[in-house]
């Protein structure tokens, strides 16, 4: 058969007797002939093509494999500074405990502990896992050093108040008043009705006051018993003078802390 193509195409395509016109089988040969030819190119650059997707497609795996190499590399250092932080936090607390560092001196390294890691972390590739890790830890420790400066300035404060009153029985006063004011907050705080709150706190401030002036005159009295000296009268005004003034300067400072 393509021996038959060849020799109708050497012939001109098999020219016919009606004015040149191609004959049907030479259309046929030619139309094969174009087809064939057609297939051929259209395989090559097939097979190009493919050829072509695959180094494409190895360079985007090598270069997903880049992107991981560098990505595990960032995440690798933010690791690295939460450990950092963390040692020299663990540092910190151990020199505390030992006795070799102050409160305060502890409460304000820990604070730079805490904001060193934010600074470092907050851009680093992976640092947010790791601030979230470390900041709890950090925060829990800076309100429990917090609370406890708390506690030794208010102590010694009230210790201090109690020697300006010069008087024990003024001092057991205060110290009840403050227990009156805390039960009172804490029954507050828990939900308390506060009709009922403002009532218990009157009467326990009238017990205090009456207490307190029983006390003022019994002191007085054993303190010139067998004397012979007759004591100075005292009038519950004045009394009642020195309580409330004992009263309204704790409550001022309650509302100043508050």
């Amino acid at each position: 058969m393509k021996a038959i193509e060849q020799d109708q195409l050497k012939r001109g395509y098999g020219l016919g007797a009606t004015g040149g016109a191609l004959s049907p089988l030479v259309k046929v040969l030619a139309m094969r002939k174009r087809w064939r030819l057609s297939r051929r190119i259209t395989k090559q650059g097939m097979q190009g093509l493919f050829a072509n997707a695959g180094v494409v497609g190895s360079l985007m795996s090598a270069a997903a494999g880049l992107v991981s190499v560098i990505s595990s590399l960032f995440t690798a250092a933010a690791r690295r500074i939460a450990e950092d932080i963390k040692k020299a936090f663990d540092k910190t607390m151990q020199a505390y405990q030992n006795g070799e560092s102050t409160l305060q001196a502890t409460l304000q390294a820990v604070q730079a502990e805490r904001n060193q890691a934010i600074a470092q972390l907050s851009n680093q590739k992976g640092g947010q896992t790791q601030l979230d890790k470390l900041l709890p830890t950090l925060d829990a420790e800076i309100a429990t050093l917090l609370k406890q400066q708390k506690q030794i300035v208010d102590n010694f404060e009230l210790s201090l108040q109690k020697l300006k009153l010069h008087s024990d029985v003024l001092s057991q006063t205060l110290d009840q008043w403050r227990a009156i004011n805390a039960s009172v907050k804490e029954y507050i705080d828990a939900g308390g009705n506060a009709a009922t709150a403002a009532e218990f706190l009157s009467a326990s401030l009238a017990k205090l006051k009456e207490d307190a002036a029983s006390n003022l005159a019994s002191g007085e009295k054993d303190a010139i018993a067998g004397t012979g000296i007759q004591p100075a009268p005292r009038t519950e005004t004045a009394v009642d003078r020195r309580i409330q003034q004992v009263q309204v300067r704790h409550t001022e400072r309650g509302r100043a802390g508050a």
